[in-house]
């Protein structure tokens, strides 16, 4: 234990109660939160040209790196359906990354959303019945999640154009 005091110094415990501590917000919850107080200011966010960004940005990636969930949203019964829970989590991706570039979300917080919106997408596939495990291959989870991430780096570039 004494290495331990010489390391760090005798008095080396935090104060209890030290005012830079806050709450833990879930990730998405703080979007939701940032997206309520700031939902007027960001009307004119999804533009025709931001939304292709995001859309393309997206396409992109799973076409290169996951063409069996482009396939699946493609063809399966429910395709519409997909379609729309897919359409739904990138803007809010997008979204997501302006708020984060304005400073209405932390940064950190929000590099989190695209792996929390990603699963409950896949949640949401399978809750429709959809055996996405064997519709797709092992890396569907990770493919999805990293287009995701950079679909929330357009957001951000987005938010940093109209600051």
């Amino acid at each position: 234990m004494s290495w331990l005091k010489s390391l760090f110094g005798s008095n080396s415990e935090p104060e209890k109660n030290e005012p830079h501590q806050k709450r833990f917000v879930h990730p998405v919850a703080a979007m939701e939160e940032a997206f309520k107080a700031h939902g007027d200011e960001l009307n004119g966010t999804l533009t025709a040209e931001n939304k292709k960004n995001a859309l393309m940005t997206w396409r992109s990636y799973i076409d290169e790196h996951q063409h069996d969930f482009a396939d699946l949203v493609a063809h399966d019964p429910k395709s519409e359906q997909l379609a729309k829970l897919e359409a739904d989590v990138i803007m809010r991706t997008f979204l997501c990354g302006v708020m984060a570039k304005r400073g209405w979300i932390e940064e950190m917080t929000a590099k989190q959303v695209p792996f929390m919106l990603g699963r409950a997408l896949r949640d949401q596939i399978r809750a429709m019945g959809i055996p996405l495990e064997q519709k797709v291959n092992a890396n569907a989870g990770t493919s999805i999640d990293m287009a995701l991430m950079q679909v929330l780096e357009v957001g951000m570039k987005a938010g940093a154009s109209k600051s």
